[in-house]
């Protein structure tokens, strides 16, 4: 999801992992939990399940946030759409309300799980199914994926959505019962991202959970199509925690911004997950030297508008030594004004790790894993190059990110 999604263990929490490696640098702390580490970001196992209600995104639509009172709460353009007031209309494509069967994400939500064929595929080893799986996530419109173990701990205890048809379950319990995971990543993209905050990064946004979701049900469908009972989790319908399971499933790191850092495309990433009960082999966590570059970055919480990423040094929040994300700031920032934009990337626009993919980017990556003492000097350049906070104009569909939108304002008759 977003760096407002406070329920995302890697943003106000961590799901556990059966791959997370013990570590003798984290001896049992005093509440008799041991520490082990899921990727680069140190844990205590076992780690709590959370329920999907504890997001900002909810307690944004039941006047929960902290401090304000529901009608003094600035409303979202998705909010507007979702309630059938005037809106954006590829935010109501993407996350409309009133018309449902219009809403692509919400089309897609309905398609995660189904029956299984009775007779089934057998792939003669993890491994083979493993690469099998990767290699068809791939050829169906994922841009990265990777497989790990799903321990409990990466499952939400109870239904949460606050929009769609599965925001009429909230609070039932969560039945999941896999036990391996296929995680993909869809990559947004550059100039459309570069505009925000804007309508136009909100609608790539948009575009990007289609992208990976109409992947990761094709993904479930050919699953059960092999006999292998498989549900897919994607952005209105998901039970399982994104994050780290993409860090868990080797994709990236998390970084100081609460997002998935990427190799090759940084934060610029949206995820959705496939779970399943056919052994695989887990992918391996990876170091990118994501983690240590964050700690000097510090680009995403020096440009953050609503000011909700921390500067300072990363701490202890619901059993994940992390970034804390203030969500309920972000979301506000979200609806300050709904003329022009209607949600906010900065914190992946502006990070170093989001670049086109180019040889000199691979190159700055992997020099900042071996000698993260460069991480200063290369942000430095990245200023001088890219900007600090560079807001270039982008121009799109009849939408100019320095203009208000051309479609949000009173109904037309």
């Amino acid at each position: 999801m977003t760096a407002a999604e406070q329920g995302n263990p890697f943003r106000s929490g961590v799901g556990g992992g059966v791959t997370v490696s013990q570590s003798s640098d984290f001896p049992g702390g005093e509440d008799g939990r041991r520490r082990a580490t899921i990727g680069t970001t140190p844990v205590r196992q076992p780690l709590e399940r959370i329920d999907q209600r504890d997001n900002a995104f909810w307690r944004r639509k039941h006047g929960l946030v902290r401090g304000a009172e529901p009608a003094a709460i600035p409303r979202r353009a998705e909010e507007q759409a979702a309630d059938g007031e005037a809106g954006d209309p590829l935010q109501r494509i993407f996350f409309g309300e009133e018309r449902r069967a219009n809403c692509l994400n919400e089309q897609l939500a309905g398609m995660v799980d189904g029956p299984c064929r009775p007779e089934q595929h057998g792939f003669g080893s993890p491994e083979v199914a493993s690469r099998h799986l990767t290699e068809a996530a791939l050829f169906l419109g994922a841009d990265l994926a990777g497989c790990c173990e799903l321990d409990e701990g990466f499952v939400y205890t109870h239904v949460g959505h606050e929009s769609g048809a599965a925001s009429e379950r909230a609070g039932e319990p969560v039945e999941l019962g896999h036990g391996y995971a296929i995680v993909l990543a869809a990559e947004m993209d550059y100039r459309l991202i570069s505009s925000s905050p804007s309508y136009i990064d909100a609608a790539e946004v948009g575009a990007a959970y289609v992208r990976v979701g109409l992947a990761a049900v094709s993904l479930a469908a050919y699953l059960r199509e092999l006999g292998w009972p498989a549900r897919a989790h994607i952005v209105r319908n998901e039970q399982v925690l994104q994050v780290p399971l993409a860090v868990q499933a080797g994709l990236g790191e998390l970084g100081r911004n609460g997002f998935l850092v990427t190799a090759r495309y940084g934060p610029r990433v949206r995820l959705a997950t496939v779970t399943t009960n056919l052994p695989l082999t887990p992918a391996k966590p990876v170091n990118l030297g994501v983690e240590a570059f964050c700690r000097r970055c510090l680009k995403c919480a020096d440009c953050c508008p609503s000011r909700s990423i921390p500067a300072g040094e990363p701490e202890w929040v619901r059993g994940a030594q992390k970034w804390r994300i203030e969500g309920d700031d972000c979301l506000a920032f979200w609806g300050s004004a709904p003329e022009r934009w209607g949600n906010c990337n900065v914190c992946i626009k502006v990070c170093p790790w989001n670049k086109p993919d180019t040889w000199w980017h691979a190159w700055a990556a992997a020099a900042v894993r071996r000698l993260p003492g460069l991480t200063r000097p290369l942000v430095l350049l990245d200023d001088l190059i890219y900007g600090r906070n560079p807001r270039p104009r982008v121009t799109f569909l009849g939408y100019d990110n320095r203009k208000p939108s051309p479609w949000v304002g009173p109904k037309q008759s």
